[in-house]
């Protein structure tokens, strides 16, 4: 066998594999699948973000000499932000593929590449589940690595007071008036943006004290004709006076064995669904072929490993995500 055949083969290039990677169907991630992140590629890993008081917007690139986005306003600050460089490495030893088909048969090339692609899913799925981390910490303000670090800290990044999470007693009887002032606030931060709908982002523990609390089941109960089955289709939520409500239980374990919570258990996150509100960017990958040019999701690469033994490769990613308006997102927590 020889592999340095096998990797100038079009099924093995880079070009080949990203393309692979990027159309590759896997389950959809929750907050992927609701459609609240404006994403697309950009040519460089860092990129400023100019914050006005108001709204967090991305500085536009200029020629040397040009003038820059119109008046700049005296109180603005401005911050650089590197994109997340996720590998994912993988290898294949050369006893994996000993087992195929004689050099040069398509079927040793369907083979070898079948393990190839299996390994590339598997790295995928780590990189997408680490994608969805950062999606949720866009909404709460801390972008978290797969460890638990905190990557970005977007109050801290611009001086921002972290507003303090809002307490919601579930005995109040008061959910609908606690959400109203929050609704009525985050317009109020949103300026002249259209809200189209209103999620509230739940840990599992805040969801369970949520749809038990008695002004909301009776407002359920009330809805549905006094039917003892409150609680839709969960794909769809808990839908209470406009406010979709959903459990967000996801995780992911890090290298030490722990879990790492992408929202708290106790908390929920009250999010307004405006367009451009929740942006992510990805950057190019760091292989030679693709510096500067337009950042995709996904990147896949193999190469040979020394003296032969096998072949040695990777998925990447260089995701950053974030909220532009950080203070229209109210944060709840069980009293």
């Amino acid at each position: 066998m020889n592999i340095d055949q096998f990797l100038a083969d079009p099924h093995f290039q880079l070009s080949t594999l990203t393309a692979s990677i990027n159309e590759a169907q896997s389950a959809p991630t929750l907050l992927a699948s609701l459609g609240l992140f404006q994403e697309q590629g950009i040519t460089t890993t860092t990129f400023q973000v100019e914050y006005d008081g108001e709204v967090l917007s991305l500085v536009d690139a200029a020629e040397r000499g040009e003038s820059v986005q119109g008046a700049k306003k005296a109180n603005r600050k401005l911050a650089t932000f590197s994109t997340v460089h996720l590998p994912a490495p993988f290898s294949i030893k050369a006893d994996e593929i000993t087992n195929v088909r004689a050099f040069g048969t398509q079927s040793e090339v369907q083979a070898v590449s079948q393990v190839v692609n299996q390994k590339l899913e598997q790295q995928r799925n780590r990189l997408v589940a680490t994608r969805e981390l950062m999606r949720a910490g866009a909404i709460t303000g801390k972008v978290m690595a797969a460890d638990g670090t905190v990557l970005h800290n977007i109050y801290d990044a611009f001086g921002i007071s972290e507003p303090t999470a809002t307490t919601y007693d579930p005995a109040a009887k008061k959910t609908k008036p606690l959400l109203s002032a929050a609704k009525s606030a985050a317009k109020k931060k949103l300026g002249q943006a259209v809200v189209t709908r209103w999620l509230l982002v739940c840990g599992p523990a805040f969801f369970d004290s949520f749809s038990e609390a008695a002004d909301v089941t009776a407002y359920l109960q009330n809805r549905n004709g006094n039917s003892n089955d409150n609680i839709e289709d969960m794909t769809d939520g808990l839908s209470f006076h406009g406010v979709t409500a959903f459990s967000y239980d996801a995780s992911v374990i890090n290298e030490k064995g722990a879990e790492v919570k992408f929202i708290g258990d106790k908390d929920a996150y009250l999010v307004p669904v405006v367009p451009g509100l929740f942006i992510g960017r990805n950057a190019p990958a760091d292989y030679t072929d693709t510096v500067g040019t337009v950042g995709l999701p996904f990147y896949a690469h193999v190469e040979a490993m020394g003296m032969k033994k096998g072949v040695r490769g990777e998925a990447q990613s260089n995701p950053f995500y974030l909220n532009t308006r950080p203070l229209a997102v109210t944060k709840f927590s069980i009293a």
